[in-house]
């Protein structure tokens, strides 16, 4: 929770600017190497309650122009999945 506080404080004080913030959706994303052949592991709870609370709160705190998803999959499917409704994006768009 502390780290959706301090985004959202990030966000603001960026945006207070005549600028856009990106908030980058990296949460299951924790390595550089095969970064585009990675597919975590996650249940529901654990992905909703450790990794995506932060970005909720800071996405509803601060209302960043913009949301960059992982190279990553979860539960195999593509970080950036718009339309199985598990990908992260899908459930960051819908906050």
């Amino acid at each position: 929770m502390l780290s959706g506080r301090i985004g959202a404080g990030d966000i603001l004080g960026v945006q207070s600017n005549p600028v856009h913030a990106d908030v980058k959706q990296s949460g299951l994303y924790d390595q550089e190497g095969r970064r585009v052949s990675v597919n975590e592991q996650v249940d529901e709870r654990t992905l909703h309650e450790y990794y995506l609370r932060n970005w909720e709160i800071a996405i509803r705190r601060a209302d960043p122009g913009s949301v960059m998803c992982a190279f990553s999959k979860n539960n195999g499917v593509n970080a950036c999945d718009t339309h199985s409704g598990w990908g992260a994006s899908s459930r960051l768009r819908a906050l």
